[in-house]
């Protein structure tokens, strides 16, 4: 298993290797850009401009947009993932099953290289976000009223790697059954979310406007979900056929 891990990911990063840099190179510039062009202004920061988001309850005479750098931050992980599963596997699979590794091993491969993907892209912008925030002059704003911007940020980095997941393991669910599904479907998802008053969907905690202070309902919510969508995934994973 571990022989399959290693050379699995390292195929599965020769697959998207060129995608990911580029498109967290226009993630960096983007924030960067949009990082010093508000650093002094006196109620917004890089935070708030990426995930502010839309309230809950929001007045009828109140026109709800869709957040557009909170979808393209969801979104990108998508893109960057691509097809690159189904051509792992249509590329390997026979070649692999001569050293007599199961379909659930495969399968197991499989959630690494999403897992991987999403803690990367989390985790690299995270940190870029933090550096801006930490240098500009308004570093100081309150992200939530009443709440440390330190467990804010915590919070939210948290939620976004766990809702990644969950959109990756969606769209790799649906590329089983169409490749234009597995980027719909999110799509969809996203689209809607800002939209919907539905207390209990998990996007909810990827807003700074949604945010609740006591999210472990909605986290144990969020990770039955995940555990949902993965036992579909390895049903339909288990039949598919990718000679």
């Amino acid at each position: 298993m571990r022989v399959l891990l290693i050379s699995q990911l390292h195929y599965f990063y020769q697959l998207l290797h060129v995608r990911m840099k580029g498109w967290l190179l226009l993630m960096f510039i983007t924030i960067i850009t949009i990082g010093v062009q508000f650093s002094h202004h006196p109620k917004l920061s890089i935070f708030r401009l990426m995930f502010q988001g839309t309230p809950l309850i929001v007045s009828q005479s109140v026109p709800i947009r869709l957040p557009v750098l909170w979808f393209i931050y969801l979104f990108i992980p998508i893109v960057i993932v691509g097809n690159s599963l189904i051509e792992l596997w249509r590329n390997r699979m026979v070649l692999l099953r001569g050293y007599q590794f199961s379909k659930l091993h495969f399968f197991l491969v499989n959630l690494v290289c999403l897992l991987f993907v999403a803690l990367s892209y989390v985790l690299t912008t995270g940190v870029l976000m933090l550096l801006v925030f930490h240098f500009s002059e308004n570093n100081t704003i309150h992200l939530v009223e009443g709440v440390q911007n330190s467990v804010v940020i915590k919070k939210l980095f948290f939620e976004l790697f766990l809702n990644s997941s969950l959109l990756l393991l969606i769209s790799a669910l649906f590329s089983l059954i169409s490749q234009a599904l597995s980027l719909i479907i999110p799509t969809f998802l996203l689209v809607l979310t800002p939209y919907l008053s539905l207390q209990i969907n998990p996007l909810n905690m990827t807003m700074l406007a949604r945010y609740q202070e006591n999210t472990s309902l909605y986290t144990s919510f969020l990770i039955g979900l995940i555990m949902l969508v993965t036992i579909l995934y390895y049903f339909f994973f288990r039949n598919k056929e990718f000679y």
